[in-house]
């Protein structure tokens, strides 16, 4: 076991990682053109865009139209979980994460603003509950860090939603709407 540096800061030396341990439940996280994703009306555009790890492979979601989203069903071991992608600004500069049960009943979601890295609104659904939502400072090459947090009841499947938004608090997609992920 050896001690992990972060060297996700601009301009800075690096720095210890102290964070609790977590386990990453998505299958192909950083691949977005994989079938275990639930495309619908999206474009998944693989890029030579650099990370904020300086490698040369984010990808691009496109938004086709007002009803696209893209998600993964994930089994949760227990009820209450942390959600976390790197995001950068394309072309949208609202976008939303919709952490729920199915059929949307039960969970929570968040808008966040990538041209201004800042945090928008946030609420539960149904019974879920809402616990944490934030976003880093910029990281290199102008990407953020995004998390939600939160409980769902009883569900042991949650779908993971990304999502373009008009504006703070919209449920309407972006038509042309682009992010980059990580």
């Amino acid at each position: 076991n050896a001690p992990r540096l972060n060297y996700l800061t601009v301009g800075g030396d690096p720095f210890l990682l102290v964070e609790p341990q977590r386990t990453n439940l998505a299958l192909f996280s950083q691949d977005f053109t994989n079938a275990v994703y639930s495309k619908n009306s999206v474009n998944v555009i693989v890029t030579s865009t650099l990370t904020p790890e300086n490698n040369a492979s984010a990808q691009e979601i496109e938004d086709l139209n007002t009803g696209s989203s893209i998600s993964q069903a994930i089994s949760i071991p227990d009820n209450i979980f942390t959600v976390s992608a790197f995001f950068k600004r394309s072309n949208t500069d609202f976008n939303r994460f919709l952490i729920a049960n199915s059929g949307n009943v039960n969970g929570f979601r968040g808008w966040f603003d990538l041209a201004n890295g800042s945090l928008g609104a946030s609420s539960s659904i149904g019974s879920g509950v809402l616990t944490g939502f934030k976003i880093s400072p910029v990281l290199p090459n102008g990407w953020y860090k995004v998390e939600i947090s939160g409980s769902i009841g009883s569900a042991t499947f949650v779908n993971i939603n990304i999502q373009t938004a008009t504006a703070d608090g919209s449920f309407i997609r972006v038509v042309g709407g682009k992010r980059f992920i990580f």
